[in-house]
């Protein structure tokens, strides 16, 4: 089984080196073609991803469009992120989701304006946007947000995002929103990111370990040492 295993990542990782390949099977509709791209994506030089950009330009068809904007959630787009920013205000929710998380690695005046304005409606997509347009104060931005916002699902999001951001940007100034985020956090993976990131930052308190010591979730007592 694991013989197997390994046979079929090894195949995955070959396919996923030719880009030209990959572009023409998305083209004949292949399904699979959209899973390689990103994988592709992540040794791809700067000129390779330069030459995906603009395909993504001159791509209409949803499925396509929606592999191409996943490739750059994780490198950085190459390009004027205009075509990008206004494909975040597409009728079709998934593709303008899609292009919103494309530009978190994106630094621009135009995406942190975007940023802020998600974050003020309580929309928490708005802290991916930081990623790549962290200030100086938007930890203390984000930390009021989680001590306020009532619903579940946005503090959720928010949450998962604001790791993001502190993976990007570590710094003991993210503390006091990492700990908003154990103490509001909806879930066990919410405290969990939150313990981990505070321990990277050299900030989880003493309380806060002799409190996880006894947490439902066992990957948490293992991380402090129960």
């Amino acid at each position: 089984m694991a013989e197997r295993a390994a046979a079929c990542q090894q195949r995955r990782r070959e396919e996923a080196a030719d880009y030209e390949r990959i572009r023409q099977r998305l083209a004949t509709g292949d399904g699979q073609a959209a899973a390689l791209l990103p994988l592709w994506g992540r040794k791809a030089s700067e000129s390779e991803l330069v030459r995906a950009a603009n395909d993504l330009l001159r791509e209409s068809q949803p499925g396509r469009l929606r592999a191409y904007l996943r490739l750059f959630h994780r490198r950085r787009f190459p390009l004027d992120p205009a075509p990008l920013l206004a494909l975040t205000r597409s009728a079709d929710e998934t593709t303008a989701h899609l292009a919103l998380y494309a530009l978190g690695p994106v630094e621009h005046p135009a995406v942190r304006a975007l940023a802020l304005d998600l974050l003020e409606r309580g929309d928490g997509r708005g802290a991916r946007l930081l990623v790549g347009n962290y200030a100086d104060g938007d930890y203390a931005r984000l930390e009021r947000a989680l001590g306020s916002w009532p619903d579940r699902d946005h503090l959720h999001t928010l949450g998962f995002d604001l790791r993001e951001v502190v993976a990007a940007h570590p710094a003991p100034s993210a503390a006091p929103a990492l700990l908003a985020l154990y103490e509001r956090g909806p879930c066990s993976n919410c405290r969990y990111g939150a313990v981990v990131l505070l321990q990277q930052v050299a900030s989880l308190p003493a309380w806060m370990v002799a409190e996880c010591r006894h947490d439902a979730n066992p990957d948490l007592r293992e991380l402090v040492g129960a």
